[in-house]
């Protein structure tokens, strides 16, 4: 067992906040009083490895699989939208579209804001952690939450871990670093179910509409999964304002 080295941790952007108070310089010293990989390492000091853009050790590139056995210097970058766009790397070696998503229940108004956008987003399901991560793993998709925990399994590749508690600001944070904005098809998926939106003839669904909506309103789209109708109401409106908000 090693019981006397320090491995030197320095930390910077955004993962500087995710240290408790104490380590908020972005240094940590870390006592290798086991044998265990960076991945656990970091994933100790609160940081899911889905936040993790790069790790340099020596002066190389290093995998989560590292494991520091003497005194070494370990810098740890954050999860950005450049890295990302210049995938794959030692540390990230799978390159998705990153177009695809799952929200957690913590999230609920993130999903629908990404539905909104014409994003493919589902919600969680009620599995246990691990299956979850296997889940979103198999359909490709990222997952977002404010759970750490839910991001520490070992069976999720991509992810990423909400800062903010407003919908609007998680969106902003999404799309940011994915770089969404040419993804985006407003107005394309259901809120509901996330199912994908057809033109419909009116004649076709008139039968189905409330009398003011039959009367007012000409142009309608129906989901081919859960045959939601929608037309364009005053609910547009407020649902173009959330796209008008995204700073990019």
């Amino acid at each position: 067992m090693i019981s006397e080295s320090m491995v030197t941790l320095t930390f910077y952007g955004n993962l500087i906040d995710l240290l408790k108070k104490v380590y908020r310089q972005g240094i940590v010293q870390y006592a290798l009083t086991r044998r265990a990989s960076i991945k656990d390492i970091i994933e100790s000091l609160n940081i899911p490895h889905t936040e993790v853009g790069k790790l340099i050790v020596q002066g190389q590139e290093a995998d989560f699989d590292y494991i520091p056995s003497k005194e070494v210097e370990i810098h740890v970058y954050p999860m950005t939208d450049r890295v990302l766009a210049s995938l794959p790397s030692p540390l990230w070696r799978e390159h998705w579209d990153f177009d695809r998503f799952m929200v957690d229940i913590n999230a609920l108004k993130l999903a629908r804001n990404l539905r909104i956008a014409g994003i493919n987003t589902t919600i969680v399901p009620e599995y246990d952690l691990i299956d979850i991560g296997m889940l979103a793993t198999e359909q490709a998709r990222v997952l977002l939450t404010r759970n750490r925990q839910l991001l520490k399994c070992s069976t999720v590749i991509y992810g990423q871990l909400l800062c903010s508690e407003d919908h609007i600001e998680q969106f902003n944070e999404v799309v940011s670093r994915f770089r969404l904005k040419s993804h985006f098809q407003p107005f394309s998926r259901c809120l509901n179910c996330n199912g994908l939106l057809k033109s419909v003839a009116k004649e076709d669904i008139e039968h189905l509409l409330e009398p003011l909506t039959k009367k007012y309103y000409t142009i309608f789209k129906r989901c081919e999964h859960c045959q939601t109708i929608y037309w364009h109401g005053s609910h547009m409106h407020h649902m173009q304002a959330i796209l008008d908000q995204i700073d990019l």
